[in-house]
């Protein structure tokens, strides 16, 4: 994901949604929007080749990433619930399975 799809993406999640989601920490990790959500969890949103955005919810403990859950097909007016639902880790906790 280059700078100005990050830029789009951004502006699709919106800005004050971005910072409820991640406190506005965020960045481009391994071609995804990382964002670190809190208690180690960390909201990843990849783009693929459809078109489409896969947002993943993953743990990470001593840099190692472990999945926690994957929705995958999301449509840009779907980004910003489908994201804020993935940074809900202690409330909802079988997001993407």
């Amino acid at each position: 994901m280059n700078q100005s799809q990050v830029n789009q993406l951004i502006g699709q999640i919106g800005h004050m949604n971005l910072l409820a989601v991640c406190g506005g920490r965020r960045m481009i990790h391994n071609g995804a929007l990382e964002m670190a959500v809190g208690g180690g969890y960390r909201v990843l949103v990849f783009l693929s080749s459809n078109d489409t955005y896969e947002v993943r919810r993953v743990f990470v403990r001593k840099g190692e990433y472990i999945l926690k859950g994957t929705v995958s097909d999301v449509y840009n007016d779907q980004i910003a619930e489908v994201v804020w639902q993935a940074s809900l880790w202690r409330d909802n906790k079988n997001w993407g399975n």
